[in-house]
């Protein structure tokens, strides 16, 4: 108990750690992208003034081709600011605990706020309104901060939402709806009517804006399709999990009833040892107290046997198929009027090298299975017969039940399967047994007539079991 206190208190220990060393990388993480937001106006300061350039040799060139080029650089520009700052606030989201509508309105604020703080140290463009409107449209297809890697996918739908906005700020068509209010957009749109191109500057500013929104939403589809199967994916990984455990409890279960059913069988010969460890007392007679002492120690080697072949797998015995059968007639519960059951074992049959008690127990659960299976038939009639085929002694234990499905037969040899609200663990633990003896089990079955289970061991020529 103190070694688990001590590996309880080093995992907790470890999970403290990790989670320290993790908000510490997201806090310099953060740090890093600050400085670079505030940073990268310096470096882009010659950009934006290569940009008014272009837009006034558009005019003095009348060349619409710059224009489009300058309108494409001032979309790149303020997308690129935007995504750093995006991400910021994200990770300070994360960082703080903070998830949902509040989360959102909280980020949307400081997003604003802290643009338009940039904007009067550096001064540079910003357009409020459609920045404003490309966060509303994420706020519906971000994914969450619980999901994983949400931090990139939010990131490359970002990018998309974004940089389809920032092409609406310099499509004069939505001049009057508040987009494109910043000196440069505006700057772009008066050129272009000084150029008589403000249907190309709409068409471009369309033709950017709608696949990208539409590749967005896409993106987001795929990321919630993708969570989804990954989450049907682990239910799958936790429910055959949590039906392997159920499978390996079931078999420690089935694995006490046969340690039960030992126990049941060793009493016989223990009976019988003391019986006769109470008449050697009480005897005088020399030759009964010799006859005594050899059942006795005939009963005390049987003992020996039983325990021997349970806990020994590979432990064998030469045994008669006749001897084999025997033990199964002793587990028949032949005091039920509405049972007939009938024997038939052929003459001078080989002798067959197995563990006789696992064997055992597993034709007993073959001769059980028969016994509860459900039949049509006023008197449940079982069938066991013992012959000789080729190199093969055959045992066949039959019924006249409601037999099993085609479709179901492919399912019998699964731990927990039943159709006769049993533990499901008959088939399987004898088709176990017989295999590891070298043995070979089949079963046919037609509903309404019945079911016939075949199990063969090979002949042995001599041999000797441990």
């Amino acid at each position: 108990m103190v070694h688990t206190l001590q590996q309880s208190a080093s995992l907790q220990h470890r999970q403290i750690s990790k989670s320290a060393a993790t908000l510490k990388l997201r806090f310099f993480i953060i740090t890093l992208l600050s400085i670079a937001y505030f940073t990268l106006p310096w470096l882009l300061r010659s950009e934006w003034f290569n940009l008014i350039v272009k837009v006034r040799m558009a005019i003095t060139e009348g060349d619409s081709g710059t224009l489009l080029l300058a309108s494409g650089f001032s979309s790149i520009f303020l997308t690129l600011q935007h995504i750093i700052l995006y991400l910021v606030l994200m990770l300070g989201a994360k960082l703080l605990g903070l998830s949902g509508r509040v989360s959102a309105l909280l980020q949307g604020g400081a997003f604003i706020a802290i643009t338009l703080l940039a904007q009067a140290i550096h001064h540079l463009p910003f357009e409020a309104f459609t920045a404003s409107m490309a966060l509303c449209v994420l706020f519906f297809i971000s994914e969450s901060p619980d999901a994983k890697h949400y931090l990139v996918k939010n990131c490359l739908i970002a990018v998309q939402v974004l940089f389809a906005f920032q092409w609406l700020n310099i499509m004069p068509a939505l001049s009057l709806y508040g987009f494109g209010r910043g000196d440069v957009s505006v700057s772009i749109k008066l050129t272009s009517e000084y150029l008589n191109s403000t249907s190309l500057l709409n068409m471009m500013g369309g033709f950017f804006f709608f696949p990208l929104m539409v590749a967005s939403i896409l993106t987001y589809v795929f990321f919630q399709i993708h969570h989804k199967n990954m989450e049907i994916l682990k239910q799958n990984h936790q429910q055959e999990q949590t039906l392997r455990d159920i499978r390996a409890s079931a078999m420690e279960n089935r694995i006490y009833q046969e340690i039960n059913a030992l126990a049941h069988d060793l009493k016989t010969p223990l009976v019988t040892i003391r019986g006769l460890n109470s008449l050697l007392a009480l005897s005088k007679d020399t030759a009964k107290i010799e006859q005594y002492t050899d059942r006795i120690e005939g009963a005390t080697h049987k003992m020996s046997e039983m325990i021997s072949s349970f806990l020994y797998g590979s432990s064998r015995q030469m045994l008669d198929p006749a001897e084999l059968i025997q033990y199964i007639q002793a587990q028949i519960p032949h005091e039920d009027e509405h049972l007939e059951v009938n024997i038939l074992i052929d003459d001078s049959l080989p002798k067959i090298l197995i563990n006789k008690v696992r064997v055992v127990r597993a034709l007993i659960n073959l001769v059980e299975n028969a016994i509860v299976v459900n039949s049509n038939d006023e008197i449940k009639q079982i069938d066991i017969h013992a012959f000789r085929s080729d190199e093969w002694v055959m045992i066949t234990v039959s019924d006249n039940g409601i037999g099993i499905p085609e479709e179901q037969l492919d399912d019998i040899w699964v731990i927990g399967h039943s159709s006769n609200n049993t533990t499901g663990m008959g088939l399987p633990f004898a088709k176990q047994i017989i295999e590891e003896n070298n043995g070979v089990i089949l079963l046919e079955s037609k509903v309404d007539v019945g079911t016939t289970v075949y199990v063969k061991f090979p002949i042995e020529t001599g041999g000797n079991g441990k």
